[in-house]
């Protein structure tokens, strides 16, 4: 039998630490670490992103593609960020029934220093 992951992981998960956020105009549960964490990129740097977790059934229930968040907008405790780019966050029972980690930009932000 088949554990339900979004039961007995992400539901206890997304209610204790999860704050309400919205993607393109649709209201979500993101899981904030916007203050940044250490993402590494494909030639093995790491540095540090702001970045949000959100549910891929969530995604799904509001209609919502991994594919259609890229250079969306995400606003959060406030703040409107830019979906830079997305990571999958696989569970143990499939690709698309965990997380994506949503890599951010702060709106208005160009990225040069």
């Amino acid at each position: 039998m088949i554990p339900d992951i979004q039961t007995l992981l992400f539901n206890p998960v997304y209610s204790a630490l999860g704050v309400p956020g919205n993607i393109n105009g649709v209201d979500v549960t993101v899981i904030d670490h916007t203050t940044g964490i250490a993402v590494t990129d494909r030639m093995n740097v790491e540095t540090i992103r702001p970045v949000c977790y959100v549910r891929t059934s969530e995604l799904s229930a509001n209609s919502l593609a991994v594919a259609d968040l890229l250079e969306g907008e995400l606003i959060v405790n406030g703040e409107t960020w830019r979906i830079k780019s997305t990571r999958l966050r696989p569970s143990p029972t499939g690709e698309y029934l965990g997380e994506v980690m949503l890599i951010l930009l702060m709106e208005g932000y160009d990225g040069s220093a």
